[in-house]
């Protein structure tokens, strides 16, 4: 299989969104050397 597999993260401050992540891989399971990108939600 080719692609990329991403996973999106969320972070909650009480009831509130704080901010959002996504890892993705070239594998289906992400792994320390994946990509990552966060997102901070002001």
């Amino acid at each position: 299989m080719s692609g990329h597999y991403p996973v999106v993260g969320a972070w909650m401050i009480g009831d509130e969104a704080a901010g959002l992540s996504i890892r993705e891989d070239h594998q289906l399971i992400t792994r320390n050397s994946s990509q990552f990108v966060p997102h901070r939600i002001d």
